[in-house]
């Protein structure tokens, strides 16, 4: 009947879904089974479905867990690993170069530092005889050698005096002549004037004698003169300033035994050999003119010299007979209502003058003639002694 075949067909449909159910079974039990590593099928086959389970948790679910923590502590490891080595990196190779670094900086610095506190320098005095006064003069050098190189070569009869060692106090520094410390010995008579106040020069300025512009050492002039009625003979002390080590130098110098020739003839004698000498020079250099950029230089180290020895209202006419001036740029020299006082005003006309000669050298010239015109030894000394340190600045 209908009713029997319906129910044939029912239970055939469930048979194979029961079929199908059962080969999806076995397949997953297959696959799972395949999937159990080598320690996983070591077990026996005998053993119950739910044993198989256990082993299939403990083969397939436990393999994972326990990669899971294998990564997880490897991580661990790694991440320690890096918290160990950053700080090692730090400790170990940032602080190298630094050390290095500093250490070299260090070691520069002491060289360095070494150099500047041990360097010593040779200072020296010695003596030339001009017409009626000694023209003293310190210098100063690396190199003793050299100095006295230079003084056989340049002032061949000079008379060599004391020489010393000696350091500057700082690196930057200079050294400075004091002529103003009290004396121990007597020097009534006697008259020693610095050509340059105040009479120092810079530590760098005396490094660089023997380079292709500083051909010339520096140097401190000073001119001595004895009056018939000084004392035999002048050992002045002179300390040194700006040196790590006081020292101080003495100016020792005799009186001269020849008696002096009448003033008549020292003042014609001086007069014409001065002015013969200024002749002289002139034509020797360049188209009869002065060198500008020497006899300026003359002009700013004797300053001091020649504001002592000329008198202000003099000069100033001499001056505007020359035309190294104006009537305005006289004016306001003269002019005692401005303020200054009459060595000021004397400061602001030897500028002008200055500012004159290194325009034009042949202004030098025009003002050693102004000094002759004074007609006193005073003078014609003013005037030799600039003649002089020009011809040894050539």
């Amino acid at each position: 009947s209908e009713e029997e075949e319906e129910e044939q067909e029912e239970q055939a449909e469930d048979e194979t879904e029961e079929e199908v159910e059962d080969d999806n079974s076995d397949s997953s039990s297959d696959s799972d089974e395949t999937k159990d590593p080598p320690g996983g099928r070591s077990r026996g086959q005998g053993e119950s479905t739910s044993n198989e389970g256990v082993e299939k948790e403990g083969g397939t679910g436990g393999e994972p867990l326990h990669e899971e923590g294998n990564e997880e502590q490897d991580n661990e490891r790694v991440e320690e690993s890096k918290d160990h080595e950053e700080p090692q990196h730090e400790e170990a190779t940032a602080p190298i170069p630094c050390t290095e670094i500093c250490s070299d900086v260090n070691s520069k610095v002491v060289i360095s530092t070494g150099i500047v506190e041990n360097m010593a320098y040779a200072g020296l005095v010695y003596y030339e005889k001009k017409d009626a006064e000694d023209l003293v003069t310190f210098t100063a050098a690396k190199d003793l050698n050299a100095l006295l190189e230079f003084i056989d070569t340049r002032h061949s009869q000079a008379e060599v005096g004391q020489n010393i060692l000696f350091h500057f106090k700082d690196y930057d520094g200079y050294i400075e002549l004091k002529f103003d410390a009290p004396q121990e010995k007597p020097f009534i008579g006697w008259s020693i004037e610095p050509h340059l106040k105040p009479c120092r020069f810079l530590r760098c300025d005396v490094d660089k004698f023997g380079e292709a512009n500083y051909p010339l050492p520096s140097t401190c002039l000073i001119s001595v003169y004895a009056s018939p009625s000084a004392v035999p003979s002048l050992h002045y002390s002179v300390p040194l300033d700006g040196v790590a080590d006081p020292k101080t130098l003495f100016i020792h110098r005799s009186l001269r035994t020849a008696p002096p020739p009448p003033p008549s003839t020292v003042q014609g004698t001086s007069s014409s050999s001065s002015t013969a000498s200024i002749s002289q020079t002139r034509r020797e250099t360049e188209e009869g003119t002065f060198r500008s950029d020497i006899a300026h230089r003359v002009m700013t180290e004797c300053t001091g010299m020649i504001k002592e020895r000329l008198d202000l209202n003099t000069l100033v006419d001499k001056l505007i007979e020359k035309r190294m001036i104006n009537e305005r740029e006289k004016t306001k020299v003269l002019d005692e209502r401005c303020g200054l006082t009459a060595n000021q005003r004397m400061d602001a006309l030897l500028s002008l003058v200055k500012a004159s000669i290194r325009e034009d050298g042949e202004d030098f010239g025009l003002f050693l003639e102004i000094i002759k015109q004074e007609n006193t030894r005073r003078a014609d000394r003013l005037a030799q002694t600039l003649l002089d340190n020009y011809k040894r600045l050539l």
